[in-house]
């Protein structure tokens, strides 16, 4: 990190100046993300770059501690941190299980960030009618929140999703989903192009102090 502002007169600049004033304050650049990685293998907090890269990649980045996050400071949202989905259907499901494919896989986090988690299913099908379809987010092997889809008749179906917001601890999580039912029925999920499952996880601003 850098040692504060200087006003440079008629004084001799030295390597620890240029160092401490001048390199750890300035917006670095580079043509890609890799190349950013490749030259700073040993980032600080605070640090920020600005990749050129002409693709999704380009912007501009600060470095958390634990991970280079898109955007600005601490005090602005820092965007999507997983974005997952399927479009594959998922059939004669009797008991509570894990949505196949739907899992942000472990993610490290900041401490103090509060996070958007927005789940959305396709129109699910059961055998019996008045059947309730549950499907709960996880956090690891934890329920952390859930949604209900009732099928007013066998074999229709409807869309259904939540909105969830919590406050991170520093440390990692996994985000996933686990569908089940109420009763005796059959479950169909019906996924598709068109209908996905869909499993946001968004950084929507602090929470608190930097940690």
């Amino acid at each position: 990190m850098g040692s504060g502002f200087k006003n440079f007169t008629s004084t001799v600049l030295t390597a620890a100046d240029l160092n401490n004033f001048c390199q750890s304050q300035s917006i670095m650049y580079f043509s890609s993300t890799g190349a950013r990685d490749v030259a700073i293998t040993a980032p600080a907090a605070g640090m920020t770059a600005y990749i050129d890269s002409a693709d999704s990649s380009e912007g501009l980045y600060s470095y958390t501690g634990i991970r280079w996050n898109r955007g600005p400071s601490w005090n602005a949202p820092w965007g999507v941190v997983s974005n997952v989905q399927t479009t594959t259907t998922q059939g004669s499901i009797t008991t509570r299980v894990a949505v196949t494919s739907m899992t942000t896989g472990s993610i490290t986090y900041v401490a103090n960030r509060l996070l958007r988690v927005t789940v959305q299913t396709p129109k699910m099908a059961t055998t019996l009618a008045d059947s309730r379809i549950e499907v709960f987010l996880m956090n690891g092997a934890t329920t952390v929140s859930s949604c209900t889809s009732i099928s007013p008749t066998a074999f229709s179906g409807q869309t259904t999703g939540l909105s969830f917001f919590e406050t991170t601890t520093a440390g990692a999580r996994t985000y996933s989903l686990e569908i089940g039912r109420n009763d005796a029925s059959t479950v169909t999920t019906n996924a598709s192009a068109t209908n996905p499952f869909q499993l946001i996880v968004e950084d929507i601003g602090p929470s608190g102090a930097p940690a």
